[in-house]
């Protein structure tokens, strides 16, 4: 139990990580940060995320209940981490632009159809 709890703190995490990272989006990357900076928020979501998934793998012997439990958190870190790689992918080319570039990136982003900026 006490490993899937902790699962559970880093798939919140990774969560929060990622809305930090929309809402500084949303804003425009407002106040200005350097890239690496940009790169690490979307990047400690995925990594937090990961984790997450690793210690569900390191549960051993669950019992019913548990493979439930288990299973819904797995498939919520696998929707997140959709999001999570789209973000990426989008930075990616949001960084290959020139400075002049980048503003025409911008764009609204949703979360299941609903619109976060």
């Amino acid at each position: 139990m006490n490993l899937y709890n902790s699962a559970v703190a880093d798939y919140n995490d990774g969560v929060n990580n990622y809305n930090d990272f929309v809402q500084y989006r949303n804003k425009q990357f407002m106040p200005i940060k350097s890239d690496p900076e940009i790169q690490h928020q979307i990047d400690s979501a995925r990594n937090k995320l990961n984790v997450a998934k690793t210690k569900l793998g390191q549960i051993a012997n669950p019992d019913a209940t548990m493979i439930a439990m288990m299973m819904q958190l797995d498939k919520s870190v696998d929707d997140v981490a959709i999001r999570v790689k789209e973000q990426q992918d989008w930075l990616k080319i949001y960084f290959s632009k020139g400075k002049s570039g980048r503003k025409g990136t911008f764009k609204k982003i949703t979360w299941f159809g609903i619109p976060l900026n």
